[in-house]
């Protein structure tokens, strides 16, 4: 029998989660791994040092789909990272649910098959990296792991691994997989490797040469036989459209696609089965962007291992002001005026002009009546609105919609206005010289009255449905905001105002913002042709 002495003990420098070490004491990968590790590089403090510089990242399947491989290398080698070796494998399901076996407990079934569609569907690179940068208290694998952003899309920012990525912002289009910690670069050797590829692995973990160019060779090798896709949901609906206009047969699936299309339904299984069973060449990248989109996320848990720095973890080591700027740190920066305007690409003057100011909290800023006099105060605390804006505690002025005095006038010398939820498209419309109105949630649509209507026609804005912004979905929210136009007496035109593959004015200017003006002109031309909305 085996002594004690022998049984695999997780040393303090690979872990600082004391639940981690235990689990992973007891994890078949991490000893197979990190028995190869020490075999190579002894017992002592060499291979603990090794394992410092080291990290590891994996383009996932949607990454490859996406081309955003070289995008993601050349940030991750801009950040003093230098790849080392890579190795091409394959997801399985097994592999999936071993990588996140202590994450897992989490997901909903829905997620679990996404993921399922997703990991398996083409070939994943592994790429070894070491850093190339003075010695730090934090760990490669660490200050890598903060760079890659939450997976929560509205919490990610403009300099996250998974926001470069690609055009498509899902909670289960991740794009990279990347170890949190030096004990997880050893788990996850473990899990994707046999002990042959292991080892070529461990002997290039210190290397002192650049393989940069053989990965990209390699990418590009794994990119030409892999299907392309911008993982965007609602174009994946329009080519489905198309290719069912000849069909006599497929009544009940075109009836929900427009169901689904319109913030209807989220069914988004019974939509791929009835393509299944009509045979319909759908390709599997549009599939997978459609369910990625409506699936449902996480259950309200804790996951048995918490991501280094998740907030039922342990305190998060010292961050910089901003991960943005100097990729490193456990934890998500502060919202601020600078980094609200950085993700939205907006002057951070202009925001500041448009009533916006740091606070201990967050960012405030007083939502307006039409006359300029100050309603309840906003608190953003989050990157994106939904989940990360509220009222201040305590304010109890009473709840109107967001304007400003300028913008109404703008409304009446154009001759229209657009009815926009949430405060983040009245910023990019007002820097635009563009006229908007902000309702403050999809619920408070009857804070809209006439004089914020000082023009002949109405555009109420249909954004991408999200059971988040949109409980009821976004048909109801649009339906309700135009009988609500139409029972204060309105005499005016209203039109539905959709733009195309954007969700929101928001979207459409962070696109490319030299465009904006003249793709807002064609949409508005194109919801004036179509029919007038829903009214009561």
């Amino acid at each position: 029998m085996a002594s004690a002495d022998n049984a695999c003990r997780v040393p303090p420098e690979l872990s600082r989660v004391p639940r981690k070490r235990e689990v992973y004491a007891g994890d078949p990968y991490f000893r197979d791994a990190w028995d190869d590790l020490r075999a190579a590089f002894g017992d002592g403090p060499d291979a603990v040092a090794r394992l410092h510089r080291a990290a590891s990242l994996v383009l996932r399947p949607d990454a490859v789909a996406a081309r955003g491989g070289e995008r993601l290398l050349r940030a991750v080698c801009g950040a003093g990272f230098v790849p080392v070796a890579c190795e091409v494998f394959r997801f399985d399901r097994h592999t999936t649910r071993e990588v996140w076996r202590y994450q897992l407990n989490i997901a909903t079934r829905e997620r679990i098959d996404v993921m399922d569609m997703i990991m398996p569907a083409g070939d994943a690179l592994y790429v070894l990296l070491r850093e190339d940068r003075a010695p730090s208290a934090v760990p490669a694998a660490t200050r890598l792991s903060s760079m890659k952003g939450p997976s929560r899309p509205e919490d990610r920012g403009p300099a996250d691994l998974r926001t470069i990525a690609g055009p498509a912002q899902a909670s289960v289009l991740t794009y990279v997989h990347v170890a949190d910690e030096p004990a997880d670069v050893v788990r996850d050797l473990g899990i994707f490797f046999d002990r042959p590829e292991r080892n070529r692995l461990l002997a290039r973990m210190d290397a002192a040469d650049d393989a940069t160019d053989a990965v990209l060779k390699t990418l590009a090798e794994v990119e030409a036989r892999s299907e392309s896709s911008a993982l965007t949901w609602r174009p994946a609906l329009d080519r489905l459209e198309v290719l069912l206009a000849d069909r006599t047969d497929a009544t009940g699936l075109r009836t929900l696609l427009h169901a689904v299309r319109s913030g209807r339904s989220r069914d988004w299984q019974t939509l791929l089965a009835l393509a299944d069973r009509l045979g319909v060449a759908w390709s599997h990248w549009d599939r997978v962007a459609v369910a990625a989109e409506l699936s449902a996320r996480h259950f309200d848990a804790v996951p048995i291992l918490p991501d280094v720095g998740h907030p039922t973890g342990l305190p998060a080591e010292p961050a910089p002001p901003s991960r943005q700027r100097a990729g490193e740190g456990m934890t998500s920066p502060p919202v601020t005026v600078e980094r609200l305007a950085e993700l939205k690409r907006l002057p951070a003057d202009a925001l500041r002009r448009f009533g916006l100011s740091d606070s201990a909290e967050g960012v405030r800023f007083a939502y307006r009546a039409a006359d300029g006099t100050a309603g309840r105060t906003r608190l953003r605390t989050g990157i994106r609105g939904a989940g990360g804006s509220s009222w201040l505690p305590g304010d109890d002025a009473p709840i109107v919609a967001y304007s400003t005095p300028e913008a109404l006038r703008r409304a009446a010398e154009v001759g229209y206005q657009i009815v926009v939820e949430g405060e983040s498209d009245c910023w990019t419309a007002w820097q635009h010289g563009v006229p908007a109105v902000g309702i403050p949630g999809s619920a408070h649509w009857d804070v809209l009255t006439l004089d914020h209507l000082p023009g002949p026609e109405v555009f109420v804005q249909v954004e991408e449905d999200s059971a988040q912004t949109f409980p009821g979905g976004v048909a109801d929210y649009v339906d309700a905001v135009v009988r609500h136009i139409r029972s204060l007496g309105y005499p005016g035109r209203v039109h539905q105002l959709r733009l195309g593959a954007h969700s929101d004015l928001s979207e459409l200017h962070c696109a490319d913002a030299d465009a904006f003006g003249a793709e807002l002109d064609k949409a508005l031309a194109a919801s004036r042709t179509a029919e007038e909305g829903t009214a009561g």
